[in-house]
């Protein structure tokens, strides 16, 4: 329900048993879901890794996501935090939890550039100079809420198209 064009296989493929899935559910006193994150946890050369998947994050309560995501930070204590987005606000969002990339004069080491690549699949390549991973969505991704005030991540984004997105990753601090 909370991606309306998402296929009874993308469903499966998001909540299927994988080695290292974790999903993070917060709920209200009454039972109801408020919002959710799905990301594994693994280890990579001498990293503790999380991969972020999906999520939801109900708009009825503010501050809900950076509670699960520090919640989940704080317990798997992760050196770096990885995802593949094209929203400008997932990007801004994860910027208050270390150092991001894509960023302006920065750029991933070679084995933080393998693992980005590892995890965006043999059929996808992760541009080495910006990050975009092109025709990564089988399918148009629409922005969702409203722009950030920031004009870097605003150009940044602009870039990217239709099926387009950024590897992302954050360096914990």
């Amino acid at each position: 329900k909370y991606e309306p064009w998402a296929t009874h296989d993308d469903v499966y493929q998001t909540v299927t048993r994988k080695v290292g899935r974790k999903i993070d559910i917060l709920y209200d006193i009454n039972g109801n879901v408020l919002g959710f994150y799905i990301f594994r946890i693994f280890r990579y050369g001498p990293w503790n890794v999380m991969f972020r998947g999906n999520s939801f994050i109900s708009t009825r309560i503010r501050g809900i996501g950076v509670s699960l995501l520090n919640s989940a930070i704080k317990n798997y204590n992760p050196d770096r935090l990885v995802t593949f987005t094209s929203q400008e606000r997932v990007y801004a969002f994860l910027s208050h939890f270390g150092e991001i990339l894509p960023a302006l004069n920065k750029k991933p080491s070679v084995t933080e550039w393998h693992l980005l690549s590892r995890l965006a699949g043999s059929i996808h390549e992760v541009n080495k100079d910006t990050l975009a991973v092109r025709d990564f969505y089988p399918h148009k991704h629409e922005q969702q809420g409203d722009a950030v005030k920031n004009e870097y991540v605003s150009n940044l984004f602009a870039t990217l198209g239709d099926k387009d997105a950024y590897a992302v990753m954050v360096r914990c601090s």
